[in-house]
Parts: C-alpha cells; structure tokens; sequence
C-alpha cells in the first residue's frame, strides 16, 4: 500500500512516515486496511478448502480461479473506501499543512495584519 500511496515521492514518503509515527486516525486506517485483505483472504482460503471437499476436482481446477480474482477485486475496492482513500487524504493534509498557506492566501493574510 505504502508505494501505491508516496507514488516515488520523497516528500509524500516523509508524511506517509510522519503520519505513521504520530496519527492515531492513520494507524487505525492502516490497521483497517490489513484487516481487510486478511479476513477476506481467510475467506477466500476457507472457500477453496470448502470447494475442495464438495465440489468435482474439474469444477474447482477453474472455480479456484475465479474465487480469487473476484476476491482481489472486490477486496481491493473495499480496502480502497475503508483505508486507502482516507490516507491518501490525510497524506495530502499533511503536505498542505507542511507547506504552510498558499501563494494565494498570502496577500490576504499580510492584509489582515
């Protein structure tokens, strides 16, 4: 997740690093989205077995298949809304906070001293 969240960039490295460290809410989405890929892939791994014992072995030669592609996609959209999403917010709160006001703020700030 992590690379898919910094995409190369030092500076979003740096707050994805600072957010782990000190952001309860980050933690907790991080967490989030472990517990999702883990329950699902638990799932998925109790199907396989469940299709094993009581399904023919031609049926889930292809089935197995198909069991874990819908499975990676549809954990991969979960985590991305329950997980993904929010840190990739909070990453970018963080690098707007770090850089401070905006060019365009500026003016109207010095105007309001």
């Amino acid at each position: 997740m992590k690379p898919f969240l910094v995409k190369g960039d030092a500076d979003r490295e740096a707050a994805f690093e600072r957010l782990l460290s000190g952001s309860a809410a980050f933690q907790r989405a991080e967490r989030r989205f472990s517990l999702v890929w883990g329950v699902m892939l638990l799932a998925e791994c109790v199907a396989r077995v469940a299709g094993a014992y009581t399904l023919p072995v031609d049926t889930m030669v292809w089935l197995g298949t198909v069991v874990m592609i819908g499975t990676m996609a549809v954990t991969a959209v979960v985590s991305g809304g329950v997980a993904v999403g929010p840190m990739a917010e909070m990453i970018a709160d963080e690098l707007k906070a770090e850089s401070g006001p905006a060019p365009a703020d500026v003016p109207s700030l010095v105007a309001a001293r």
